[in-house]
């Protein structure tokens, strides 16, 4: 993939502005990614959501989806890092489902309505830890990440204090190629639900799993709970997708009134 110019190549402070602005602008040169897409209970999802405003935004019957993510950011305005996530697919408590919600995450970005809520981001910098906490309400802890990936085979670990949080490893199926969607993200500023936008250029892959496998660690850390909650133990996601050279612009969080 050729270069994509998406702006900003240092992080730039953004002023408060009456729509409600509240940091700076991140850009991310050149990251890969792997995501892993699990249904899960409704009711565990909900209830993991407690207290955010939010609520699950796929309705597969009992059952909605969670992603489990893994990036490596080689080039990055606040240093290389490589990050990972627990997340749920949502919609503000209120709003009603879109008649498509596939549809609806490749929307341009300013008419989405489907987010994601971050449970648990492991990051391996302090820089990222300290912005994303301090400036996008991120809920960010240390931990050392691995990601390895050659041809359809895959292999990701997240570790913290000396302990595996999970494992996610095996051998996926041939996949088809894809464009990665824009990410609208929601968090909690000083209590206060906000949205951020993250634009992408690059393409991917989806693949069905394969024999890829989640392992949850045992551990008594939050992301393993999480993880343990949702039922993710010893389980096989629905789909991968995969990308690589994926160029990335996190906008600054602005508040939902």
């Amino acid at each position: 993939m050729t270069g994509v110019k998406l702006g900003l190549t240092t992080p730039t402070p953004m002023p408060s502005t009456d729509k409600g602005a509240l940091s700076a602008s991140i850009n991310y040169r050149d990251s890969a990614c792997i995501n892993a897409f699990f249904p899960v209970s409704v009711e565990a999802a909900t209830s993991l959501l407690k207290g955010s405003g939010l609520k699950p935004a796929f309705a597969l019957g009992s059952h909605t989806l969670v992603v489990v993510s893994i990036y490596d950011h080689k080039r990055c305005a606040i240093g290389a890092h490589k990050e990972a996530g627990l997340v749920i697919p949502v919609l503000p408590e209120g709003e009603s489902l879109p008649l498509s919600n596939v549809l609806d995450l490749y929307l341009p970005i300013n008419q989405r309505r489907i987010g994601f809520f971050p449970l648990d981001l492991p990051v391996t910098s302090e820089s990222a830890l300290s912005t994303g906490r301090e400036l996008w309400g991120l809920p960010r802890f240390p931990a050392e990440i691995t990601l390895a990936s050659q041809r359809r085979q895959i292999h990701a670990q997240v570790r913290s204090d000396g302990e595996t949080l999970f494992t996610l490893s095996g051998e996926t199926l041939p996949g088809i190629p894809v464009i990665p969607v824009n990410l609208l993200i929601y968090t909690q500023v000083e209590h206060r639900l906000t949205k951020t936008k993250v634009r992408l250029k690059g393409f991917g892959k989806l693949y069905p799993a394969g024999t890829v496998r989640l392992t949850v660690g045992e551990t008594d850390h939050p992301m393993t709970e999480h993880l343990t909650r949702l039922g993710l133990d010893e389980k096989s996601p629905a789909l991968i997708m995969r990308a690589e050279r994926l160029q990335m612009l996190m906008e600054p969080a602005a508040r939902i009134d």
